[in-house]
């Protein structure tokens, strides 16, 4: 996998996770019990993941060419 690939995969990832953060906090289904559930089990840990991706891409990237 490329940089530029890991790199635009993460992205999405982060700006997709990060609209439904959005979504619980200004909308009404933060009430929702399964909606909350999502967040903390579901959500929290991809954005942590996610950006920790982003935050050691070069790492990342030279650890998969060499196992490769």
């Amino acid at each position: 996998m490329s940089g530029a690939t890991l790199r635009t995969i993460t992205r999405l990832i982060h700006l997709v996770g990060s609209a439904l953060i959005g979504t619980f906090v200004y909308s009404p289904w933060s009430d929702l019990p399964w909606f909350v559930l999502l967040m903390q089990v579901g959500v929290i840990p991809v954005l942590v993941l996610s950006g920790i991706v982003m935050w050691q891409q070069g790492r990342i990237v030279k650890w998969l060419r060499a196992r490769a």
